[in-house]
């Protein structure tokens, strides 16, 4: 049994199903886009393909090692996943098609940080690794 298929694996809560919904799609839509079968993708990750397809489906969270592992595989940066999300208000977020860079409401950096932190200390000891681990791909696919 791999290293995945040991740990728990959490489950979307219910006001974030939304965004688990529209990264699922993502990744989907990209996996098609690719002409890749599930079964490769999975075998890929490493996972069962009924791991894989509760990814595609948003009825499980995808860790944050796969997501960027996806990305790597899919040959996008990992905020591909992100993109054209809802946001909590229920408005689509902006994105910069010229610089593929979101806008966010908060328009201070400092502001930012702030907001980042607040949010950070909200999720649990296994969350904050998975955010970490995202801050980390996304910090190495900007400087690349």
């Amino acid at each position: 049994m791999d290293e995945h298929s040991k740990r728990q694996q959490p489950q979307p809560h219910q006001t974030s199903n939304r965004l688990w919904l529209g990264i699922g799609a993502r990744i989907k839509l990209r996996r098609e886009q690719l002409g890749m079968t599930d079964w490769k993708v999975a075998g890929a990750l490493g996972v069962d393909l009924q791991s894989y397809l509760k990814y595609e489906d948003g009825g499980r969270l995808i860790p944050a090692d796969q997501l960027a592992a996806l990305a790597q595989l899919f040959d996008v940066p990992i905020f591909y996943f992100f993109e054209d999300l809802q946001r909590a208000d229920g408005e689509a977020g902006d994105t910069n098609a010229d610089q593929g860079e979101a806008i966010y409401s908060i328009a201070t950096e400092s502001e930012r940080i702030a907001a980042l932190v607040g949010d950070f200390q909200k999720l649990d000891f296994a969350r904050q690794q998975c955010l970490l681990i995202v801050a980390d791909a996304l910090a190495k696919d900007k400087s690349d």
